[in-house]
């Protein structure tokens, strides 16, 4: 008498299209190998991603199938990239930042995170948008974006424009702060501090920090892992503030479910500082995290319209530009005022 077939309630397994996964994992292949070519090394994949996604949903006259699995990869690949990207860090990280310059990583992500939603409510930049660009600009760029993103359930068009807008305004960041270092007066660990506590991105921080000495790149490095290590606080408490909203009205009821990516995001971290994880375990979690990361993002690229992010229009850039500013001025502010 035959066996009968295991299988698990369809309720518990998302029905994943085969067939709307192919397009999106082109375009993740293509990011991730054009960031290594000679020129683009600083061009972080996520934005190559999410940029020729766009081009290709508005350029070309994609069949529906192509298109079918973006939303499924939005949901899940976005969310699983943020809970691996703990492995990059530990909570000796984290207390090996010393009070003062842990003290000044905070009063950086809360100054320029709340800064930048109260100047969002002066130009008339729509909430959502506005908290997005928030967390990108205080905390860690895209990673951020994504994670508020995913808390909020917005617009598909504000991730991209977000995310287009902090990553351009971090660049400038990258290129710009090795030049001022010298006339600011900063020595190597202030230089290190400022750019840890201030520049956008991962990538960015340890380019701009690496040129200016070994010292200087990894005192950068682990400031900048302070500032993720606040993607945890900031997004449970946005899911909470909504929760609040929610009970008083001002938001949709059921609109902030438990960000369990976040809470996933903080288990890693745990794990990663009470267990000696292999290096080649470490290395292949930090691939798979960057991986999922860009995959999520080029099907977000896929399902913006241009229409939809041009009818946004410039205030928004002005809100980034603000915020990139705030957080410069900020930082070095504190660097001089406290080293």
């Amino acid at each position: 008498m035959p066996r009968p077939a295991l299988s698990l309630p369809s309720t518990l397994l998302p029905k994943v299209p085969i067939a709307g996964l192919v397009l999106p994992c082109a375009v993740t292949a293509v990011a991730l190998v054009v960031h290594r070519l000679p020129g683009f090394e600083r061009v972080s994949p996520m934005m190559l991603a999410i940029l020729l996604g766009i081009v290709l949903r508005n350029s070309l006259p994609l069949p529906a199938a192509a298109l079918s699995g973006t939303g499924f990869l939005v949901r899940h690949a976005l969310r699983l990239g943020i809970v691996l990207l703990g492995i990059r860090l530990t909570l000796g990280d984290i207390t090996g930042l010393g009070a003062v310059t842990m003290g000044i990583v905070v009063a950086c992500v809360v100054g320029t995170y709340l800064a930048t939603l109260a100047a969002g409510r002066m130009l008339g930049v729509d909430r959502n948008l506005a908290q997005l660009i928030a967390a990108g600009c205080s905390i860690c760029g895209a990673s951020a974006i994504v994670a508020i993103h995913a808390v909020r359930r917005g617009p598909e068009a504000d991730l991209a424009y977000a995310i287009a807008s902090v990553t351009l305004f971090g660049t400038i960041a990258m290129i710009s702060y090795p030049l001022l270092a010298l006339p600011l007066g900063l020595d190597a660990t202030a230089y290190g501090i400022w750019t840890g506590a201030s520049i956008h991105e991962v990538a960015q921080v340890t380019a701009a920090a690496y040129q200016h000495s070994e010292t200087a790149g990894s005192v950068a490095t682990v400031t900048k892992l302070g500032r993720v290590a606040l993607l945890v606080p900031v997004a449970l408490g946005v899911a909470l503030a909504m929760r609040l909203g929610a009970r008083g009205g001002d938001e949709p009821a059921g609109k902030a479910p438990v960000p369990w990516f976040v809470l996933g995001f903080l288990a890693v971290v745990t794990l990663n500082s009470v267990l000696n994880i292999p290096a080649r375990l470490g290395s292949a979690m930090q691939v798979l995290s960057e991986v999922l990361l860009v995959l999520g993002l080029a099907a977000a690229g896929l399902q913006a319209h241009l229409a939809s992010l041009l009818k946004v229009g410039l205030r928004p850039v002005a809100l980034a530009i603000f915020a990139s500013a705030f957080i410069a001025a900020l930082s070095l502010g504190l660097v001089k005022a406290l080293l």
